[in-house]
C-alpha cells in the first residue's frame, strides 16, 4: 500500500515536467503565420484530432483496465513526445495531420490511464473522499510550469518557431523515467483475452447508458466545453492580436491567464465546499455563459478580465467534472467509462471545430464568439433543469 501511495506524489512531479506547454501562446500563430494556413484549415487539424481520438479511446481505456495502466501511461507519452517533435520539423499541412494522429493516440492511452491510475491509487490507500483537493493539488505542480513556458513560448516563438515544439517534445520523453517508477494498483485478476477485452468495452457502454449521473454530466461537459475549445484551439492568439496585443505582450498574458486559473482550480475543493454541488455547476454555467458573450461584444484589451475568469470557470470545470465522473464510476471499468465520454466529446468537438473555423473565415472571430456564447447560455437552462439529483460530492 505504501508503494501505490508514492503513485501521487510522483504524478504531482509527472505534472511538472509535462506542464511546460511551451507552444501553448504560440500553436495558432506557428499554422496561421509561419505556415500560412487558414482557419478552416485549423479547424479540420483539430478535428481531426478528436475524431482520431474518437476512434482510439475506448479500445485505449480498455487496455487499461484490462492490462496495465502504467504501460498505456508510458506508450502514450512515447507518442506524444513523438507527435511534437513531428509537427515541430513539418511545414505542411498533411504532415501536421501526421502529427495530430499520433498525438491523438497518446492521448488515448493517457487520458483515462492517468486519471483512473491517480484515482484507483487514491482509493486504495482509503482517502478516496479526498480526491478532490489531492487532484486539485496536482494542478499546483503544473502551475510554474505552465507560467514559465507561459512567458518563454512567445519568446521562442519570435527567435525560432519550431523551438517550442522541438523542446516540449524533450520534456516529454524525459517523463518517460518517472512513469517507469509508477506503481499499478490492485485489481481484479482477469484473464488477459479478447473477450475480455471487449467485454470491457461493453460493460462501459452499458453503465453510462443505465447510470443518468453519467449520462448528464457527459452532455454537461460537451456543452461547455465547445465554445471555450473553440476559442481556445483555433482563435484565442489571433483574437488576443485583433483586440490590440502583440506577440510579445503574449509572454505577460499568458502566464496571468493559465497561471491564475490553474492556482484557482487548484483550489476547487474550497470552491465547492462554499457554493454546494448546485451552486457550482451553477457558478460554471453562468461564467461560460456571460463570459462567451461579452468576448464576442467588446474589442478592447479590458476583455483580458472576462477571459481570465472564464479560464477560472474552464479549470474549475475540468476538476469539478472529473471528481463528479469519478464518483459514479465503477472502478472496475473506470478507464473504460473514462475513455468512452472522452470519445462523444471529441466527436462533437470534431463538428463544431470545423463548423467554427468556416464561420470564422466568413463571419470573423468576434460574430462567431457571441453566437457561441448564445448558445452556451440556452444549453446552460436546459441542463440546470434536468440535472438528476445525487447525494454531495
Amino acid at each position: 500500500m505504501r508503494e501505490v501511495k508514492s503513485n501521487i506524489w510522483k504524478i504531482y512531479l509527472l505534472q511538472f515536467l509535462q506542464g511546460f506547454w511551451f507552444i501553448l501562446p504560440i500553436f495558432i500563430l506557428y499554422f496561421k503565420i509561419f505556415n500560412n494556413l487558414s482557419y478552416t484549415q485549423i479547424s479540420t487539424l483539430e478535428a481531426a484530432y478528436s475524431i482520431f481520438f474518437f476512434i482510439f479511446t475506448i479500445p485505449c481505456g480498455a487496455f487499461s483496465d484490462l492490462l496495465n495502466k502504467n504501460f498505456s501511461i508510458f506508450f502514450g507519452t512515447i507518442m506524444v513526445a513523438v507527435s511534437m517533435m513531428i509537427i515541430g520539423i513539418g511545414n505542411s499541412y498533411f504532415i501536421f495531420l501526421a502529427g495530430n494522429f499520433i498525438w491523438a493516440i497518446g492521448d488515448g492511452f493517457l487520458y483515462s490511464a492517468r486519471g483512473a491510475l491517480m484515482y484507483d491509487s487514491i482509493k486504495q490507500v482509503g482517502k478516496e473522499h479526498e480526491y478532490l483537493k489531492i487532484s486539485g493539488r496536482s494542478n499546483i505542480f503544473s502551475v510554474f510550469p505552465l507560467i514559465l513556458s507561459g512567458f518563454l513560448g512567445p519568446i521562442m516563438f519570435l527567435n525560432n518557431p519550431r523551438l517550442p515544439w522541438l523542446l516540449m517534445a524533450g520534456l516529454w520523453a524525459l517523463s518517460i523515467i518517472v512513469v517507469f517508477f509508477l506503481v499499478e494498483p490492485d485489481k481484479d485478476n482477469l484473464e488477459r483475452s479478447f473477450k475480455n477485452y471487449v467485454n470491457k468495452i461493453r460493460d462501459g457502454l452499458k453503465f453510462i447508458i443505465h447510470e443518468k449521473h453519467i449520462i448528464w454530466i457527459t452532455m454537461f461537459i460537451i456543452a461547455m466545453a465547445i465554445p471555450i475549445s473553440f476559442f481556445n484551439e483555433i482563435v484565442s492568439q489571433t483574437y488576443y492580436l485583433e483586440i490590440g496585443f502583440s506577440v510579445n505582450n503574449f509572454s505577460i498574458i499568458f502566464p496571468i491567464i493559465y497561471g491564475v486559473a490553474s492556482l484557482t482550480a487548484s483550489q476547487s475543493y474550497r470552491l465547492v465546499k462554499l457554493l454546494g454541488e448546485q451552486g457550482s455547476f451553477v457558478f460554471i454555467f453562468t461564467i461560460h455563459s456571460i463570459g462567451l458573450v461579452l468576448m464576442g461584444l467588446l474589442r478592447t484589451p479590458f476583455i483580458l478580465i472576462v477571459i481570465i475568469i472564464t479560464y477560472i470557470s474552464r479549470d474549475f470545470r475540468w476538476v469539478y467534472g472529473d471528481t463528479y465522473i469519478n464518483k459514479y464510476a465503477d472502478s472496475k471499468i473506470r478507464a473504460t467509462i473514462l475513455s468512452i465520454i472522452s470519445m462523444i466529446i471529441s466527436l462533437f468537438l470534431s463538428v463544431f471545430y470545423i463548423l467554427g473555423g468556416y464561420l470564422t473565415d466568413i463571419f470573423g472571430i468576434f460574430r462567431v464568439l457571441f453566437m457561441f456564447g448564445i448558445f452556451t447560455a440556452i444549453c446552460s437552462f436546459i441542463l440546470i433543469f434536468t440535472k438528476p439529483s445525487n447525494n454531495q460530492i
